[in-house]
């Protein structure tokens, strides 16, 4: 009973924390609904643009839509039993690695939509004069390496911030049940 009460803690950590990313994900939509405001994109390709703003909302949405589902079941589970605490380890762990794959997606959008944009505001004769430069390929594939690192390190710390200290105590207290 004593290390029942001890999950308590950890889970209510988890359950602050989902709260947390909740926020921050909800503030995050205004900011990619605005982006084509900030950066203008001439007449014809808004509706490429809009599309794309579209898939990556639907996108952020799918993990969004589990982790808000699991974390209001979670107040009505009793965590007086092991199987309770099973559950919510294992939902709380699928949910992080829902939302680390979706996640994932949602970069390689970001990507795509980030050089839609950068193209669409070049003139004609600035994306000829680029395109017939190997260096320019070379510059590409190298911001899109550098992006992708940056995405896959700030996405780890959140995670391991946000996340991994709750999970790994809460298995912590289903291992001393074994």
């Amino acid at each position: 009973l004593d290390k029942i009460k001890k999950a308590n803690l950890p889970i209510d950590r988890a359950r602050k924390n989902m709260k947390k990313d909740f926020f921050f994900q909800l503030l995050s939509f205004p900011a990619l609904f605005i982006y084509p405001y900030i950066f203008p994109v001439p007449e014809q390709h808004l509706s490429l643009i809009w599309w794309l703003i579209i898939c990556i909302s639907l996108i952020m949405c799918i993990p969004m839509g589990y982790l808000f589902s699991f974390y209001k079941k979670s107040y009505q589970m009793d965590y007086s039993s092991l199987k309770s605490l099973n559950w919510f380890y294992y939902n709380y762990k699928f949910g992080i690695d829902l939302f680390r794959i979706y996640t994932y997606a949602t970069y390689l959008l970001l990507m795509l939509y980030v050089g839609v944009v950068f193209f669409l505001n070049l003139s004609k004769d600035m994306t000829t004069l680029l395109q017939s430069n190997p260096l320019f390929y070379i510059g590409v594939l190298f911001m899109a390496l550098m992006f992708a690192a940056f995405c896959y390190m700030v996405l780890h710390f959140w995670i391991r911030w946000l996340y991994q200290k709750p999970l790994d105590q809460i298995k912590q207290i289903i291992d001393e049940f074994d």
